[in-house]
């Protein structure tokens, strides 16, 4: 069993807001992408503003939300 290296452990988890499973620099490569994308996501309030229109639209004509 490989000793595990806590500070590149702790680096890490700073680096990506979690402790991650393995320091295997592929997994680590991909918990950047994922996170690059994740951060280039909308947000609620940028979705819930493109789309109110649709909302008020529907209020005004009665029509289900759901």
């Amino acid at each position: 069993m490989a000793e595990l290296d806590w500070a590149r452990l702790r680096e890490l988890a700073e680096e990506l807001g979690f402790w991650p499973a393995t320091t295997d620099p592929e997994d680590i490569e991909r918990h950047r992408r994922i996170n690059k994308a994740l951060d280039a996501a909308p947000d609620l309030d940028k979705v819930a503003k493109r789309f109110a229109h649709l909302h008020r639209k529907a209020k005004r004509t009665g029509e289900s939300e759901h």
